[in-house]
């Protein structure tokens, strides 16, 4: 190489060196924000300038006004709040100056009072209206009662256009986390699409543990239980229950929502389980007197089990847990019939399955 290509070569490293820098500058943003109450003091801003990287801001609201200046490298999901217990609400905060609009809500659930930071309106963040365009897409799929195979394909569908526009953008790895209801096979297309600056984050942003997810819950994939006991100590395993169909509940005592689901459950094993149908529930509690007492309280009278170790136990782990309540409906032969099955798409399952007449050995 003669010293005018060395020369040439060096200029031009020195140029993407530039670029790449400047493309990676923190800058400074203003968020102008309005809160339609009469509410006076603090308001918190948090989120990853980079994956693992969390910033936090507060400021003080007066009279219903505040003002952010923050950094930032690109697009984020960030969190805007209130002190506790008033609960929080996301948002884009995106490369330009932003204007929020946002009310408080008080709400009544369980017989509690429960007040709610809600964000009406974000103008100037480009990733916001394009996220809240796809979202209010997905919800109106998801809420429409259709088979879950067509809300799949619908949503494999959107956020494989989504993709195609934008690989380099964290916006679609945050709607995948609404993609549990795809194959593996089909959350696996979106991850090849992306970039693979998104997909080297995948082991920070959760990609990586949502894949593991889907390729063990996939239809007809055999499941096993490891390390659960019972409330007496005894080892639970799927020989313990020999029926044709068994529902794997993952709950724990501290979870509202999963309990609000006993009362179905319990009526579809006074309805089924004479026919064939059992419920295993495994506990992802750490403390054995709350865990107990919930299953006397809830009148939990099917196979109960845990490893007392929460999150970090093996089955939580084998399967990449993140949230409850999860379920699996399983067969005879040990194989998955569904995930996150509903009590109304469970009876249909159990209908079908249970009434049908048994094969003949011959």
């Amino acid at each position: 190489m003669n010293i005018s290509h060395a020369w040439f070569f060096l200029c031009l490293l020195l140029q993407l060196i530039s670029f790449r820098t400047r493309a990676q500058e923190v800058k400074k943003y203003d968020i102008i924000g309005k809160l339609n109450t009469n509410y006076n003091g603090l308001i918190y801003l948090r989120y990853d300038l980079l994956p693992d990287s969390p910033l936090s801001y507060q400021t003080t609201v007066v009279n219903g006004n505040f003002y952010f200046k923050i950094d930032l490298l690109e697009p984020v999901v960030a969190v805007l709040s209130l002190p506790p217990p008033t609960r929080s609400d996301y948002m884009y905060v995106d490369t330009s100056t932003m204007t929020i609009n946002a009310n408080i809500d008080s709400t009544i659930a369980a017989g509690k009072s429960i007040t709610s930071l809600r964000i009406v309106n974000v103008e100037g963040s480009k990733s916001q209206t394009i996220y809240s365009e796809w979202m209010a897409s997905w919800t109106r799929i998801s809420e429409s009662g259709l088979s879950q195979k067509i809300q799949s394909d619908y949503l494999f569908g959107s956020l494989d256009s989504l993709v195609k526009l934008y690989p380099d953008h964290n916006i679609v790895t945050q709607a995948l986390f609404f993609s549990e209801i795809l194959s593996y096979d089909q959350a696996l297309k979106i991850y090849n699409q992306l970039s693979i600056r998104q997909q080297n984050r995948s082991n920070v942003n959760g990609i990586s543990k949502l894949l593991a997810r889907l390729k063990r819950t996939d239809i007809g994939t055999t499941v096993a239980l490891k390390d659960l006991k019972n409330e007496i100590g005894e080892p639970v395993t799927l020989q313990s229950t020999s029926s044709s169909v068994t529902l794997l509940d993952f709950w724990a005592s501290w979870c509202s929502p999963c309990r609000a689901m006993h009362p179905d459950f319990k009526k579809l094993y006074a309805k089924y389980h004479s026919r064939g149908f059992n419920i295993i529930s495994i506990s992802l509690d750490n403390d054995r007197n709350k865990w107990l007492k919930a299953i006397g309280d809830d009148g939990i009278n099917w196979i109960n089990a845990s490893d007392m170790k929460g999150y970090s136990g093996y089955m939580a782990s084998y399967y990449g847990l993140n949230y409850i309540p999860f379920n699996l409906l399983i067969d005879e032969h040990l194989q998955i019939l569904g995930k996150n099955v509903t009590p109304n798409e469970m009876e249909i399952i159990l209908d079908d399955k249970l009434n049908k007449p048994a094969k003949s050995n011959e």
